[in-house]
């Protein structure tokens, strides 16, 4: 574990991944009656993951300097 992440921080990102996941779940159970706006929205919901994901990286880079294996 990296030393500069506190308990709180990684309960926080724990945290935003499991309402993540009930949200993505949720969306496709309520919208499961109409294929293509649960197709619209699924695809959505992974992009903003995807997007979330890069900005959590391009945030962090400069912690991560010097530290390659």
């Amino acid at each position: 574990m990296c030393r500069s992440h506190s308990l709180g921080t990684l309960l926080r990102y724990l945290f935003l991944g499991i309402l993540y996941t009930g949200v993505y779940l949720g969306a496709g159970a309520l919208l499961g009656a109409h294929p293509l706006v649960r197709t619209v929205v699924a695809n959505t919901l992974l992009l903003l993951l995807a997007g979330s994901v890069c900005a959590v990286v391009l945030r962090r880079r400069r912690e991560w300097e010097g530290t390659h294996r």
